[in-house]
């Protein structure tokens, strides 16, 4: 059971990288606006549906919330749900897919960065980085 976060973690892999063939097949047809904001309707509406389930949690959960940390979902919400995805429909649009995925599926690098930078938090395990003065920069 241990090992079994590598295989959803795969899976998870594996589903956003069928999400760009899909959107791709459609977008040859449809303005990346449309399916833009379609996309945005039908993840909204099965959130409802999800979030229904999870009530009495999220009533808990929100009454912990402060207003930092309600800035930074919301700052988070519009970074990546809204304008990531505004720029990945119009870039998907007219490139191919592999290109594209490839290209964005490179944020890993950036969450290491800024988890360094920003976070302070240094994640290296190897023998050859593990060295104080590389992680204290």
């Amino acid at each position: 059971m241990k090992g079994l976060f590598i295989l959803v973690a795969l899976l998870i892999s594996f589903l956003w990288g069928l999400s760009p063939v899909l959107h791709k097949l459609v977008l040859k047809n449809v303005n990346p606006i449309a399916v833009f904001i379609l996309s945005g309707l039908i993840y909204s509406a099965t959130l409802f549906i999800f979030m229904c389930s999870q009530t009495e949690m999220l009533t808990k959960e929100i009454a912990k919330l402060d207003m930092r940390d309600l800035a930074i979902i919301a700052f988070a919400s519009i970074i990546d749900a809204f304008f990531a995805n505004y720029l990945y429909y119009h870039i998907l649009k007219d490139h191919e897919s592999y290109i594209i995925s490839a290209l964005i599926f490179s944020s890993p690098i950036f969450t290491l960065l800024l988890s360094y930078f920003v976070l302070h938090l240094c994640t290296f395990k190897t023998p050859i980085l593990e060295d104080k003065k590389i992680c204290e920069g």
